[in-house]
């Protein structure tokens, strides 16, 4: 018996609020058509789209709104102790063993020369934890320099954004359409002078090298104001981004890494393809990379092309060499081949390993700007993000799991990003 108006409105009840509700569409009557016959039944026809995706989230009763998703884990460190005689072959190192260190931060300089200095007292494959103890002592040493150049007493920002300006004030003098060589250099003076501190959520306006308003949070309608009033050329609002560059890279879940601001870092499995036969987890590294997919390339280090080499005991596959557009124009990269796999705990999302082409940038000399992870993620695997105000996104191989494992927003209670963009870390 066909379904009356009634009927219809108590059974789309039953669903997700919000969803639209449908109407029957009259046709007329034909000669020998369903509706024109009596006694004939009418099929029934298959349920609307969202109405069958409604009800699969509907069956999974308890399990449609955990309290928190999943997140990547990185594992935990073992301990393997010293030895008499050093183990300097890494066909000889113990079933487990890997160069990786899941308890500690890439960027966390000082524990991880802690740790290369224990690596080589446990005596296993030591020369490889010397070669990563001259690279982080570097690293440090860099940013001892960078301190040392400047005046004394003034915080890590101030002396990261002072290094970022005297960058600026080279370029400035080759050009400066916009008449702001002036702004940098009384900006500098202040820092050095203590006059100005950088401080997250506060801005200083600033217009042909003088000092016109702040600090203070920034407020969008008085921004405007002084524009007008001192003019666009000549005219600076110091505070706006962070202390460091800008990165204009044009199942589980990953946090804002920057609160208040969607950029994600994900923990990737690299290895080389050469060796696909006989790699194990020993051969495998787990990096940190920002989940960009404005680069269409992976980037990575030479660090990590030297680690791999090491660890596989073969070259990566080169690609050649290709012209990279940055901020500071073209310049000549050179492209590898890795495969790449994303593990949850001890699983991995893809079934099979990921042939990537990665763009080997020079290693750096500072604190290491992110590897960037190119769009292969989205072409293999579901990405999420939603209008939920965490800035979350969400990783999987299984969409049915992931939304029903989410909670879905109103994205008419979204809130935008804020302004001045919030400070890298």
């Amino acid at each position: 018996m066909p379904l009356t108006r009634l009927q219809r409105s108590r059974e789309e009840a039953e669903l997700l609020p919000g969803l639209p509700a449908t109407k029957r569409v009259r046709r007329a009557a034909t000669a020998g058509s369903s509706a024109s016959s009596k006694g004939k039944g009418k099929a029934k026809s298959a349920p609307l789209p969202h109405v069958a995706f409604a009800r699969a989230l509907l069956k999974r009763g308890p399990n449609f709104k955990p309290p928190t998703p999943p997140q990547q884990t990185k594992g935990e460190r073992r301990i393997w102790g010293r030895r008499a005689v050093a183990i300097t072959n890494k066909e000889d190192v113990p079933d487990g063993w890997s160069v990786n260190e899941p308890d500690l931060e890439e960027t966390d300089v000082d524990g991880q020369i802690e740790r290369c200095n224990e690596r080589i007292a446990e005596g296993i494959l030591p020369d490889f934890f010397k070669t990563r103890l001259e690279r982080y002592t570097a690293i440090r040493q860099h940013k001892i320099d960078m301190i040392n150049s400047e005046p004394k007493g003034l915080s890590w920002e101030v002396v990261q954004r002072l290094d970022e300006l005297k960058k600026l004030h080279e370029l400035l003098e080759e050009e400066d359409k916009e008449e702001n060589i002036s702004n940098v250099k009384a900006i500098m003076d202040a820092y050095r002078s203590k006059r100005l501190s950088f401080t997250a959520g506060l801005v200083t306006f600033w217009s042909h090298g003088k000092l016109v308003s702040g600090p203070k949070k920034l407020n969008m309608e008085e921004f405007y104001a002084l524009h007008a009033k001192h003019g666009a050329k000549g005219f600076w609002v110091e505070g706006f981004q962070g202390p460091k560059p800008i990165q204009l890279n044009y199942f589980f879940s990953l946090n804002a890494f920057i609160p208040g601001w969607a950029q994600h870092h994900i923990t990737i499995s690299i290895r080389n393809p050469t060796t696909k036969a006989t790699n194990t987890d020993m051969e495998t590294l787990h990096l940190e990379f920002l989940e960009d997919t404005g680069a269409t390339t992976m980037a990575l280090f030479e660090n990590d092309v030297f680690d791999l080499e090491l660890m596989s005991g073969a070259p990566l596959p080169g690609a050649g060499s290709t012209l990279a557009q940055t901020a500071n124009g073209q310049k000549r990269i050179e492209l590898k081949v890795v495969e790449a796999n994303i593990f949850m705990g001890n699983q991995p999302l893809l079934p099979n390993w990921v042939e990537v082409a990665a763009a080997v940038s020079p290693k750096p000399t500072g604190f290491a700007p992110a590897r960037l992870s190119g769009v292969w993620i989205h072409h293999m695997l579901f990405v999420v993000s939603m209008p939920d105000n965490t800035q979350r996104k969400h990783i999987g191989n299984d969409m049915w799991e992931m939304f029903g494992n989410l909670i879905i927003p109103d994205s008419s209670l979204a809130i935008p990003p804020e302004i001045p963009s919030p400070v890298s870390p």
